[in-house]
């Protein structure tokens, strides 16, 4: 334990030598969470909010800015700017619709005077066309739930029905649609083809079996339902039964109620191996003395984390399954995370500042 109060110092006061317009884009704000509750911290590890005095918090754009709720000094939801410090209020987050994946961007649902709102980090604030109970969360949909390009979001009204907004196109509302309150994903089956969007069943919840956030494991039915193409056009009515529809299309299909989830590589240990694992041009993890440690190879092979034990993993993202490597001290428990590009900096779980450290 008495070398964890200095490697955690050594990361904190480490910075990156940058040109001076790069380094402007450069996290400076991070959380961290200390005894159950939320402080703001400095990348340099100044504390600029202490524990207790910001609500919960949620990650924006790679850390890039956080959505904040504060009953503590704002009084309310705010945006922060996680590199400049600035605070932009946007009304109130919808907590429980969670973030909407859309390709490479993350958005998320804003109420204010009335209206919806989506925001995302790079592309801002956008009004929607109608006031929504809640966004559709999709953090469980597969990869191929897109079609030409165009991702679908299901906005659920006040009344119980649903708007399908198409985000490509400014989230406009598909228009000429019956009402509905539950849907199903339709994909073509092929046999040497990964399955791809072919269409939607649209209808009642006492036709579609399924709770709001619901993407599998939904019970079919002799109920009939509404088959539309993709371009929200109708098909005709089946049975909601992949048999039925199937042959209403007249090619193999299988809904999505009736798939399984889509797996959720998290993490993954990195076992002490008996081959280096370089991770960069600078650093690699080297199998001493039976663990992995982490060292920089431009320095022969220096050790970056002092003589304590570690633990590893690789946390992954959509794009990359191994896009962060999470660093765990074997003794105390305490997990920061290292990108790679020589920045120590909070990746998921915040770093802890030094003196809210145990010395013990």
């Amino acid at each position: 334990m008495k070398n964890i109060g200095k490697t955690i110092g050594l990361l904190l006061a480490l910075t990156l030598v940058v040109e001076a317009g790069a380094q402007e884009q450069l996290t400076k704000y991070a959380p961290f969470r200390y005894e159950g509750e939320n402080g703001l911290m400095e990348s340099s590890g100044r504390i600029t909010r202490n524990p207790g005095q910001i609500g919960n918090y949620y990650v924006v754009g790679d850390f890039r800015s956080y959505i904040i709720k504060d009953d503590y000094q704002i009084k309310g939801d705010y945006v922060m700017d996680a590199i400049r410090g600035r605070v932009d209020q946007y009304g109130d987050f919808d907590a429980e619709s969670g973030t909407l994946y859309l390709g490479k961007e993350s958005f998320f649902h804003f109420r204010k005077d009335g209206h919806s709102y989506l925001y995302s980090a790079s592309k801002g604030l956008t009004r929607l066309a109608h006031a929504y109970v809640a966004i559709e969360p999709n953090d469980q949909a597969w990869s191929n739930e897109v079609s030409g390009g165009k991702h679908f979001v299901w906005a659920l009204k006040e009344d119980g029905t649903y708007d399908v907004l198409v985000a490509e196109e400014g989230f406009s509302v598909v228009g000429n649609l019956p009402a509905f309150t539950s849907y199903d994903l339709i994909f073509q089956v092929g046999n040497d083809t990964p399955m791809t969007l072919t269409g939607f069943a649209l209808d009642t919840q006492s036709a579609i079996k399924r709770t709001f956030g619901q993407h599998y494991g939904i019970d079919e039915s002799d109920d009939v339902v509404a088959v539309y193409d993709l371009d929200f056009k109708k098909v005709g009515m089946a049975s909601y039964r992949t048999e039925q529809i199937s042959n209403l299309l007249q090619r193999e299909v299988v809904l999505r109620g009736s798939m399984l989830p889509p797996p959720q590589i998290r993490n993954r240990v990195i076992r002490p191996a008996a081959k280096s694992i370089q991770l960069n041009d600078t650093f690699s993890l080297i199998p001493k003395e039976g663990r992995m440690v982490l060292v920089n190879t431009k320095e022969k092979n220096k050790l970056v984390l002092g003589p304590a034990h570690y633990d590893f993993r690789y946390i992954s993202t959509t794009d990359n399954v191994e896009a962060l490597l999470q660093v765990r001290h074997s003794e105390s428990g305490t997990l920061f995370y290292f990108d790679f590009n020589g920045l120590f900096f909070p990746k998921g779980i915040p770093m802890i500042p030094l003196e809210y450290l145990p010395t013990q």
